[in-house]
């Protein structure tokens, strides 16, 4: 046994002493004068007794925890007193490194384990290529499929760049990107045979990214980005912004309709909506914001509180335009959300020509989120007096929420994202969400031999964000959290796409009673139809093929 020094022959104690993991000290017991040998197991962050010890005493080993830099002194091998711990400390190293030895050993097992177990009890299914078969209502000719779709921290993954072959020509994938997201973000929109979609939580900067999911969909598909959603550098939309992903080609037809019309160009617009900022007299106008007060969405600089964007596509042969405004409604801070949805009347035009203009305010509104004033599981938002104020809001602009409440827009099971359209041109239809959640559950449900049965019928039921999941993302994962945010950052996103097909006001008949005959009927002839009658009959016919719900 050593012969423990006095506090006497220990007392030059450094005041900057900061020691580390596994450093040796001496230790001095709080109720006594004697100094023993030590090692730190382990230092927590931000507390004054920040210190887990193993301590020799006694001939023992022995755990001391909370302790208080005061109480340890740096060790110098080179001094008189070393000589009476040396043996000690010899000790205290013995046992630290079995432990760690025990723990690894404890951890590769578990990895082990873990890994062995994904890779043969729950099979990976890319969800692209589940999605390729998915069937969606087609939309008709006259219209545009405008959709809403939160990509969750788009561009904001820390993987290595990936190499991907197209058409025999390697690409190279921007920095802080995952093809399975891209890929899968892809298929999304390409089968929900959207027009055009904005995205929500785009990370800023992320063109390179938006891009890429824009050339996986199809050629004729461009991008636009609007700047940051918050000025506030301490808010989460300083890191976001919004995207505009669309067909030039559909919507340059849709906008440009038929005739000597069709043959204008398109110019594309996007901008961050505040009160100081309404966009140029062209987009006012199309917006039919008129000369009334907008709201200030900053909000004092509250840390929820991103910024409206928005975003306007004009053809210039027709003079028609699609102008689409999007918001991601705060979802921790009810109180700045709730200041959001008062606010919202505000982005909606007070008179709007429906037969030159489409226009819609659709985003992630949260809704659903469970800290809404007065919600309940069994209750859901549209039918909480904030939900009754903004219809309320929405019939006084003579608009619809054409999103159904009964349906889930989140992988959660939550409905959060909202499309509002003017009562005017919104018909019968309704919103529709792609893949919905219950197809979304049956695409991951697989027979226990492991081919998949699409269906959800008798095979067994597994976890779509661990089907979907590569099982080299998997190995990474050690808890249902960290399960989640694999899932949501690299390989898709926690919301689903939502879409509705809108067309200009009296379009279908209003277009064609501008065409001359020769016209109608080439059009005519281009669908396959019978191109005899009077031009009155021409247009009924092209009507009738176009029209309905």
């Amino acid at each position: 046994m050593s012969t423990y020094l006095r506090s006497a022959a220990l007392n030059d104690v450094n005041i900057d002493f900061k020691p580390k993991t596994r450093e040796c000290v001496y230790y001095k017991e709080p109720r006594g004068r004697i100094w023993r040998a030590a090692i730190i197991a382990s230092v927590a962050r931000q507390s004054s007794t920040p210190y887990t010890l193993q301590v020799r005493r006694n001939g023992t080993v022995a755990s001391e925890r909370k302790i208080s830099r005061e109480l340890l002194k740096r060790v110098d091998p080179e001094a008189e007193e070393y000589r009476e711990y040396e043996e000690d400390f010899k000790v205290l190293a013995d046992v630290l490194a079995r432990e760690k030895k025990k723990k690894k050993t404890k951890d590769e097992a578990e990895d082990s384990s873990a890994q062995a177990q994904a890779e043969s009890v729950v099979p990976y299914l890319p969800l692209h290529e589940a999605l390729e078969g998915e069937k969606v209502a087609k939309k008709k000719p006259q219209m545009l499929r405008i959709a809403t779709f939160n990509v969750c921290h788009l561009g904001g993954v820390h993987v290595p760049p990936v190499d991907r072959d197209r058409d025999g020509v390697t690409t190279r994938g921007p920095k802080k990107l995952s093809w399975e997201k891209v890929l899968n973000l892809a298929a999304t929109v390409k089968g929900s045979l959207a027009d055009a979609v904005v995205l929500q939580e785009v990370d800023t900067g992320a063109r390179a990214a938006v891009s890429c999911v824009a050339r996986e969909i199809g050629p004729d598909w461009r991008v636009v980005l609007t700047g940051a959603t918050s000025n506030n550098p301490t808010s989460h939309g300083a890191k976001e912004c919004y995207a505009l992903i669309y067909n030039e080609s559909r919507v340059k037809e849709v906008l440009g309709g038929a005739g000597a019309a069709a043959e204008g160009s398109l110019r594309v617009q996007s901008f961050m909506y505040d009160r100081m900022n309404t966009g140029d007299s062209a987009f006012r106008s199309d917006a039919g914001w008129g000369s009334g007060n907008r709201a200030d969405f900053t909000f004092a600089g509250a840390s929820g509180a991103r910024l409206p964007g928005f975003f306007r596509i004009h053809h210039s042969g027709s003079e028609r335009s699609l102008v689409l405004g999007t918001i991601h409604a705060a979802f921790s801070n009810a109180d700045v959300r709730e200041l959001q949805f008062k606010a919202i009347k505000s982005l909606l035009p007070e008179t709007l020509d429906s037969g030159r203009v489409i226009f819609a305010l659709l985003g992630d509104f949260n809704s659903d989120a469970t800290n809404t004033r007065n919600m309940a599981s069994s209750v859901s938002f549209a039918d909480t007096a904030q939900g009754s104020a903004l219809a309320e809001d929405l019939k006084e602009r003579s608009f619809v929420n054409v999103s159904s409440p009964n349906n889930a827009t989140s992988i959660g099971g939550m409905h959060y994202d909202e499309v509002f359209v003017p009562s005017a041109v919104h018909g019968r239809r309704h919103a529709h969400v792609f893949p919905t959640r219950p197809r979304f559950e049956a695409l991951a449900a697989y027979a226990k031999n492991g081919s998949g049965d699409g269906g959800g019928g008798a095979g067994e039921q597994f976890d779509p964000k661990v089907v979907f999941t590569p099982v080299e993302m998997r190995s990474r994962n050690s808890s249902k959290t960290d399960e989640l945010t694999t899932f949501n950052s690299e390989v898709y996103t926690d919301h689903f796409l939502v879409f509705v097909d809108l067309e200009f006001k009296g379009d279908a008949e209003g277009s064609f009673s501008k065409m001359t005959v020769a016209e109608l009927r080439a059009e005519l002839k281009k669908r396959n139809q019978k191109v005899s009658g009077k031009k009155a009959e021409l247009i009924a016919r092209l009507t009738a093929e176009g029209g309905g719900d």
